[in-house]
């Protein structure tokens, strides 16, 4: 790690040096290096999509980060979801809303933006994916001028939260553009060009319905590598980025050049265990397994402090977060051999010798989706490798639940973003409940299926918190899954770029409040 570090801030030196442009605060540039009076933009960013078609994939996230398209709500800074494209709501019983759009708000083509454009959008996008929210996906649908009617098929507690998921963002389906390259949206910018995971120009939107944005143009670039993001931003090349490392945001701590904005997300780190193994059906050894996980080193030093660690699901920040949480288990290598050989392995020569002499072995899938995930990879398999497990790190190409579905692992690990809605249910679901679409533990426990059954169904907030900690802390009890730390986002900034706040999704990125001075 200080060879690499040598060896890039060597190049940074170089960069500076030849560009004379490190940390340049004379305007905002653009792709021909235009200055701040042509109020061009180049955000640069380790994410990328395939397609800005809001049904493919994630594109619905980069339409609304690209400030392309906008959802009916809004989360706000604590997660709680406002009205964006809505003007109110109504819940009528526990299967019924009725939503009213504002008036006056118009497509960036000029088509009015009407109750049935927000059906047809709605009714497009989950005719394409299953990744659309319950509650939307099996509900009827209509629209009587601009009062859109939502009658699920089940009670719905969380419909004004699901209407917030960029999976609901809404699109004029009727444009006749490719919404691959060209989806037209309500939002303050209009996509001119997109090239896959590499680049996407987007022009200003002269009749956006919330005042147009003082920017002409945002160059969005797709830069994986965050080493070469970080020395395009110190070379002037882009204006603001994301996903710079920690350790490497020290290198813009010059506010006279620079602004850092950083704030805690609900993007968890997550390690799923395989209960079809052996060795992990064993409740003790699976409880071993997290004693020897030293989450405050991961964090510190192989995350350079970029992320938090936690035993839950969901960051101290929200009601039922990691502060709520009792019987975490503690950082506890020696406690973690001890326990291992009570339940008859024993520890010889450095080697964790099971009942008929062989070593323990264990596949760690891992994946590039996320530059943190293969460091934290190495750092699990270290500390199981002191406990004397053959830890062997499998890469996936793609993303690791592809690998997991396989049933060839026994720790896999995914990042995911546990609030997306500002709510706790469809995650818990997902990794915990006996069917759950992300459940590769195989776990299954009947208590926690009838306490999502009835968070599923309870309309009082006080009461929703008391289940989603009731029902953490029995995943804390029988460990299925490894809670390792919420990553906490930062946005990086020429010192002349007003207006950009990091927010705690990490949808809204590209609005109309970003300038140049």
């Amino acid at each position: 790690m200080k060879r690499l570090g040598a060896i890039f801030l060597l190049g940074i030196f170089l960069l500076t040096v030849l560009a004379g442009c490190g940390g340049d605060s004379d305007g905002g540039g653009n792709a021909e290096g235009g200055g701040s009076a042509d109020k061009n933009l180049v955000f640069g960013s380790t994410l990328g999509t395939d397609s800005l078609d809001p049904s493919y994939d994630y594109g619905s996230w980069f339409v609304v980060r690209y400030g392309i398209m906008e959802t009916l709500f809004k989360l706000d800074e604590n997660l709680v979801p406002q009205p964006w494209l809505a003007e109110s709501y109504e819940n009528v019983n526990e299967t019924t809303w009725t939503v009213t759009v504002k008036d006056g708000i118009t497509f960036s083509n000029g088509t009015e933006l009407t109750g049935q454009a927000v059906v047809d959008a709605l009714e497009y996008t989950r005719s394409q994916t299953e990744l659309v929210p319950a509650s939307i996906l099996d509900a009827t649908i209509t629209a009587d001028g601009q009062v859109v009617t939502i009658v699920s098929a089940t009670p719905s507690p969380t419909m004004i939260n699901d209407l917030a998921d960029p999976f609901c963002a809404i699109m004029d389906v009727h444009s006749g553009t490719d919404f691959g390259t060209n989806p037209i949206g309500t939002g303050p910018f209009v996509v001119t060009s997109f090239e896959a995971k590499s680049n996407c120009m987007l022009e200003r939107n002269e009749n956006y319905w919330d005042g147009a944005s003082p920017l002409e143009t945002v160059e969005v670039r797709t830069i994986m590598d965050a080493d070469t993001l970080t020395m395009a931003m110190q070379s002037g090349e882009v204006d603001w980025a994301q996903g710079i490392t920690a350790e490497n945001l020290t290198l813009f701590e010059d506010t006279s050049s620079y602004t850092i904005s950083t704030v805690a997300t609900s993007r968890a780190f997550i390690g799923t265990l395989n209960l079809n193994n052996e060795h992990l059906a064993n409740p003790n050894f699976r409880r071993a397994i997290v004693m020897a996980m030293d989450k405050e080193s991961f964090c510190n030093e192989l995350l350079s402090g970029s992320a938090t660690p936690t035993n839950g699901m969901f960051p101290a920040s929200l009601p039922y977060g990691d502060d709520a949480l009792t019987g975490a288990t503690e950082y506890d290598m020696d406690g973690a051999i001890a326990l291992l050989e009570e339940e008859g392995y024993t520890l010889e020569n450095g080697q964790l010798l099971d009942a008929d002499g062989e070593q323990v072995t264990m596949r760690i899938v891992s994946t590039t989706s996320r530059a943190e995930i293969p460091l934290l990879a190495e750092g699990i398999a270290a500390q199981l490798s002191e406990l004397g497990i053959d830890a062997q790190i499998v890469n996936s190409a793609d993303d690791s639940r592809v690998t997991m579905s396989t049933d060839e692992f026994e720790i896999g690990l995914t990042a995911h973003v546990t609030a997306a809605t500002g709510d706790s249910y469809a995650t818990l679901d997902a990794y915990a409940s006996s069917d759950g679409s992300y459940n590769y533990s195989h776990y299954s426990n009947p208590e926690v299926d009838a306490l999502l059954e009835e968070l599923s169904n309870e309309y009082d907030e006080d009461r929703r918190t008391e289940l989603t900690i009731e029902i953490q802390n029995i995943l804390l009890e029988d460990n299925p899954l490894i809670f390792f730390c919420h990553l906490n986002l930062s946005m990086v900034c020429k010192a002349n770029v007003t207006g950009m706040v990091s927010h705690p999704t990490d949808y809204y990125q590209v609005t109309n409040l970003i300038d140049v001075e």
